[in-house]
């Protein structure tokens, strides 16, 4: 899977969010070439229905809604640039939204086959290399404002034909309140479907968020199953 990570840095005189979207997908990383985009009506209806609306959150107050994917992307880094350009993205969608220092962020992508998926997963995700590129690429994007102290594959129910879960530590630097954020990447697959949901969030509420971001995992492959 080709993982596009982008940081943005929120609220920094409060409680600093970082939003890194992942999107488990199709796209292309320079040295594997670029996936064809080839959309259909039906297959971006089933991506639409595959990342989190606002009635999936819950009660709160929550800002944001879908927001455009940009393809292709995807980082690039030495011993991981997974062959992208054999790949076809049929369908693609995405969201995020945020409540004060907590951040859901979604991406979809469907593949013309389910062999696709099943490829671009053994390519992408699976591999060891996985985690020291998304760990760069994650602190590139942080820059001067803090710094990944750790970054490593945790365990997660298997929802999905495929799934993985990733978790950062991150330390951002702040002069009047420095902070520490998690960042947790959950990536799931089953069919033609590939979903990244990135869940952004102090690091005191790692326990709720972790249920939150699997029971939203499951809310979203069974919509668009349905």
């Amino acid at each position: 899977m080709i993982v596009n990570v982008s940081g943005s840095l929120q609220g920094l005189l409060v409680l600093p969010a970082v939003t890194a979207a992942v999107a488990c997908t199709a796209a292309g990383a320079s040295d594997g070439g670029k996936a064809q985009v080839k959309l259909n009506p039906a297959d971006q209806a089933l991506a639409r229905a595959a990342v989190v609306q606002r009635p999936d959150l819950g009660p709160g107050v929550w800002r944001g809604g879908r927001k455009k994917l940009d393809l292709p992307s995807g980082p690039s880094c030495p011993g991981h640039h997974p062959k992208q350009s054999d790949l076809v993205i049929t369908g693609a969608a995405a969201s995020a939204f945020t409540s004060a220092a907590l951040t859901f962020d979604s991406e979809a992508q469907v593949l013309k086959t389910a062999r696709l998926v099943r490829l671009d997963w053994q390519r992408s995700i699976a591999p060891p290399s996985f985690v020291s590129c998304f760990r760069t690429t994650l602190a590139k994007s942080i820059g001067q404002h803090g710094r990944v102290t750790s970054f490593k594959r945790i365990g997660a129910p298997q929802v999905a034909t495929y799934t993985a879960r990733f978790r950062a530590h991150i330390a951002l630097a702040h002069a009047l309140k420095p902070s520490d954020v998690i960042v947790d990447f959950v990536a799931v697959a089953q069919g033609r479907l590939e979903i990244a949901l990135t869940a952004t969030a102090p690091a005191g509420a790692q326990t709720p968020v972790a249920a939150a971001e699997m029971r939203l995992a499951r809310l979203l492959l069974a919509r668009a199953h349905r």
